[in-house]
C-alpha cells in the first residue's frame, strides 16, 4: 500500500518521472501509542442449561407396584470459559507473537475481563491496554478456569417410582453466557522513508508523514474504512474484537415424579 502511495504523490507531482524501483520502505519512525478500549455497544446476556454427569433418566413405571431405580453418582467441576478474538487488526511487521491459546498479560487480562461482569454495563467502561498488547495477533484465544473442583458430589441413591409414575432425573448446570464486542483504538503518528530508483538508476530518498500518507490514499479513494486522519499530523487505527465469558453455576438435582 505505501508503495502505491508513492506512485500516486510522484505521478501526480513529476508526471514525467519513470519509476523503476521503489524499495528500503522504512516505518520504524513511526510511533504507537498504547490502546483504547470501549465496548462498540452493552454486552448480550443469555442463560441456558445443560445436563451433566449423565444422560437425564426416563423411567416410567406402568406396573401397579412400587418400583425402586438407582440414581447414579455425580461429582463435576464447575467452569469458566473465556474467549476472546481480534476481528480486524494492525499488522505493522511479521510478528512473532501470533500463537494460539491465552497470550494475555495479567493486566490486558483484568481489563478485558472487565467487560463480561454481570453486574457492570459494557458501555460504560473505558480503559487502556499495556504496550505488550498485540493488535496483530488476530488467533482465536481461549482459557479455561476451573471455578469449584468437585464442588457437588452426590452419591448413588435409590428412589422409589409409586404405581403409574414417571420419574425424571437429572443434575443440570446454569450457563451464564456474557458476549461484549469491543474498540481498539490506536494513534499512529511520524513518518515514513524509502527509496526510488528511476530509469537512468538514479536514487532519491522519499519522507512522508502518516498523515499525509493516509491523505494521498483518501485523495485516490483508497484510505481504509479503518483508518481516521486527525487534525493533527496523526491518524488513528479502528480495531476490533470480541470477548466472551460462558460460567457455569453449580450442579443441582431435578427429581420429578410424574403421573402416566
Amino acid at each position: 500500500m505505501i508503495k502505491k502511495v508513492i506512485f500516486f504523490k510522484f505521478r501526480d507531482e513529476k508526471q514525467n518521472l519513470i519509476f523503476k524501483e521503489i524499495k528500503d520502505i522504512n516505518i520504524d519512525n513511526l510511533m504507537f501509542s498504547t490502546i483504547e478500549i470501549t465496548s462498540a455497544s452493552d454486552s448480550l446476556k443469555s442463560i441456558d442449561e445443560k445436563a451433566v454427569c449423565f444422560e437425564p433418566v426416563n423411567f416410567p413405571n406402568i406396573s401397579l407396584n412400587i418400583q425402586k431405580i438407582k440414581i447414579t453418582s455425580c461429582s463435576y467441576e464447575t467452569k469458566a470459559k473465556y474467549l476472546f478474538q481480534i476481528t480486524t487488526g494492525l499488522k505493522i511487521n511479521d510478528s512473532k507473537n501470533i500463537a494460539k491459546g491465552w497470550n494475555l498479560n495479567i493486566d490486558d487480562e483484568m481489563i478485558l475481563t472487565d467487560f463480561t461482569s454481570w453486574n457492570k454495563k459494557a458501555s460504560e467502561i473505558k480503559n487502556t491496554l499495556s504496550k505488550d498488547f498485540d493488535l496483530s495477533n488476530i488467533n482465536k484465544q481461549e482459557q479455561e478456569l476451573i471455578l469449584n473442583r468437585d464442588l457437588l458430589h452426590s452419591p448413588e441413591q435409590e428412589l422409589s417410582v409409586g404405581k403409574k409414575q414417571r420419574l425424571t432425573a437429572e443434575y443440570v448446570v446454569r450457563l451464564l453466557v456474557i458476549k461484549a464486542n469491543l474498540n481498539l483504538k490506536q494513534k499512529i503518528n511520524g513518518t515514513i522513508t524509502a527509496k526510488i530508483i528511476d530509469d537512468n538508476n538514479g536514487e532519491q530518498t522519499i519522507t512522508l508523514l502518516i498523515k499525509e500518507t493516509m491523505q494521498i490514499l483518501q485523495k485516490h479513494s483508497l484510505l481504509p474504512n479503518e483508518i481516521t486522519i486527525n487534525k493533527d499530523n496523526s491518524v488513528t487505527f479502528n480495531g476490533k474484537a470480541i470477548i466472551s465469558r460462558t460460567s457455569e453455576s453449580d450442579p443441582r438435582p431435578i427429581f420429578n415424579f410424574l403421573p402416566i
